[in-house]
């Protein structure tokens, strides 16, 4: 069995990340801590590429809205 990724919404500043799926994650940007149950989940699989890349879509749709 493999690894599950999530991308999550950083719930203090808002960045789009990877993490690996666990009870806690730190944020990239802001530093903080947060709880996956506290967060929001917006893609699960077991595809790292693909988390990857589904990542990146989002923060890209986010920049076009502006």
């Amino acid at each position: 069995m493999g690894r599950t990724y999530l991308v999550v919404r950083c719930p203090h500043c808002g960045n789009v990340m990877v993490v690996l799926a666990s009870k806690r994650f730190t944020c990239r940007f802001c530093g903080k801590e947060s709880s996956v149950a506290g967060s929001q989940v917006l893609f699960t699989t077991n595809d790292a590429r693909r988390a990857r890349e589904v990542a990146a879509n989002i923060k890209e749709k986010a920049r076009e809205r502006g």
